[in-house]
């Protein structure tokens, strides 16, 4: 099942479960719903776009609250803190950062998540193991890493492999941890950049180039958001 599907059914499922909750506004009141996003990007915005046309096919009477968090964490969490008095009745948050800030603010309207990568190091879920009653749920897009760069080492056969990472965001350190790991069980010299937003990605691909002999960009927002800058550098 496609990842997007387990998105849509998830929220079905929610919006359902509301709609089937008897209220004296239940005719009448459309069901609201909000959604975070961390930034404009093909990817987010893909999720975001593919949430409502699927859901605009439901016999649910539905209004959004389109949000976009332009990068920054505290725009994730002033818009968490307006979906909570807006009364919204479930909330959607498009990676990681616009996640975790609805996770901390609502905590008595179902939460959905998209584009996370690692939910348990975010702190959106609790343990991989056991079902737990929680507000919140949604799927992780975590690719499969080893796979990808094993592969990769034995057709080109790096010695040196650069990667940078959003240090502030759980999905970004996840990801570089696992690729170094990788990179050390291989005998590849693993070289990293921190960033902390997406206007410092070109610096930090520029600081690393002449020790690579190889770029990785993982599922990192920030990054992946300036991938010009470091293709360019790259060339």
């Amino acid at each position: 099942m496609k990842r997007s599907t387990i998105i849509l059914v998830l929220l079905l499922a929610l919006v359902g479960n509301l709609v089937a909750q008897p209220t004296a506004e239940s005719d009448a009141k459309p069901y609201a719903i909000g959604i975070s996003k961390m930034m404009s990007h093909p990817a987010l915005d893909a999720i975001e776009q593919g949430i409502i046309d699927h859901l605009n096919t439901t016999d649910h009477q539905i209004t959004y609250d389109l949000q976009n968090c332009n990068a920054e964490i505290s725009t994730a969490i002033a818009i968490a803190q307006k979906f909570k008095s807006d009364k919204k009745d479930l909330v959607i948050g498009i990676a990681t950062p616009p996640a975790q800030a609805l996770a901390q603010v609502i905590t008595d309207k179902p939460v959905v998540f998209g584009a996370i990568t690692d939910p348990l190091a975010a702190g959106l879920v609790a343990n991989y193991d056991k079902t737990e009653e929680t507000n919140i749920a949604g799927i992780s897009d975590l690719n499969p890493l080893r796979l990808q760069l094993e592969t990769y080492f034995r057709i080109v056969q790096p010695e040196r492999m650069g990667m940078i990472y959003t240090s502030s965001e759980a999905n970004g350190v996840a990801q570089m941890e696992l690729a170094k790991e990788i990179c050390e069980d291989n005998n590849v010299t693993f070289v990293a950049a921190a960033v902390s937003n997406s206007a410092e990605v070109k610096m930090a691909a520029q600081s690393i180039i002449d020790r690579i002999d190889a770029m990785y960009v993982a599922i990192d927002n920030t990054v992946v958001s300036a991938i010009p800058s470091v293709s360019e550098v790259c060339a």
